[in-house]
């Protein structure tokens, strides 16, 4: 029998068995025309391109070499660059080879694109966009949160920089930042509780961070999180992810003044991750609040 090949047994006995000795079995041969399935002539169906990574693709494809890779050997190129990126653009760049071999197995092995992809990493300040993975829930990952054992911290760390959780975060000391500092967190919530405040913000808002709904004389109506506050006005961030727009609101055009349910942190941070990186990334968070407050990890 082929590997890979599926096979229906059958054996049909007659309501009497013979006196004189055993029964002998007919073979028949199925010819892969029947509906019980024929694994080998299945037909392939193949992986749906992401259209948007497939454009970003074609246009690293179309740069050329990089004229310093031309004067050295492939590995020592590629070692002295990788060497030279930040860890959070070094993994990008693995990941983006990953999914550029899986899209297209025939280039498995083109070191060269990897060059390329490295080279365009290098020179592109612009954020590469991830893809949607799932909308993901806490309860979904049941109590695993709360045994991690051992888990990749190296890439907890590239998560907690990609998601934008240090934009907003700090991990032990350091300057202030717009969100509580998780060090703190971690001293309250571990695990899935943990996960649960990353996944679901507004499941519970501390009071310092709560959003703040403010309607003005002209109708508008302003949301965002108060980051400081005169007797004359408010000063509010309506996006923590461009913390640098900031809005400024008169006291004396405020009708009215409110606290919002929803937490300024926007949800969504993590569905572009997969299970095992969310994971790491919980795992990182209380690596690091534990070894600030002198604890050893879970």
């Amino acid at each position: 029998m082929e590997r890979g090949v599926g096979a229906v047994i059958r054996i049909s006995l007659p309501d009497d068995s013979p006196t004189t000795g055993g029964i002998r079995l007919s073979p028949k041969v199925y010819r892969g025309n029947h509906d019980i399935g024929n694994l080998a002539t299945a037909p392939k169906v193949e992986r749906k391109k992401d259209s948007e990574r497939e454009e970003l693709f074609v246009i690293i494809d179309a740069n050329p070499l990089p004229d310093t890779y031309k004067k050295m050997p492939h590995q020592k190129w590629v070692d002295s660059r990788l060497a030279a990126l930040p860890k959070h653009k070094r993994n990008l760049a693995g990941s983006l080879f990953n999914e550029f071999r899986q899209a297209h197995p025939d280039r498995r092995n083109d070191g060269r694109f990897y060059v390329k992809i490295i080279d365009y990493i290098n020179n592109n300040n612009a954020p590469v966009k991830r893809r949607f993975v799932k909308k993901w829930q806490h309860h979904w990952f049941g109590d695993t949160p709360d045994n991690l054992g051992k888990r990749n911290l190296e890439r907890g760390s590239m998560v907690f920089e990609q998601a934008t959780c240090a934009r907003c975060h700090n991990l032990g000391p350091g300057e202030k930042k717009l969100g509580p500092d998780l060090t703190e967190v971690t001293k309250r919530f571990r695990g899935s509780k943990l996960l649960q405040q990353i996944v679901k913000p507004s499941a519970e808002i501390h009071k310092d961070f709560q959003t703040q709904m403010i309607l003005v004389d002209d109708g508008r109506l302003r949301t965002g999180l108060v980051i400081k506050e005169t007797k004359d006005e408010v000063v509010l961030i309506p996006n923590l992810l461009k913390p640098d727009i900031v809005e400024t609101i008169e006291k004396s055009s405020i009708e009215e003044r409110n606290t919002a349910d929803v937490s300024t942190m926007p949800a969504g941070l993590l569905d572009t991750f997969s299970v095992e990186e969310i994971l790491d990334l919980v795992a990182y968070i209380q690596s690091v609040g534990s070894r600030t407050k002198g604890i050893e990890t879970k």
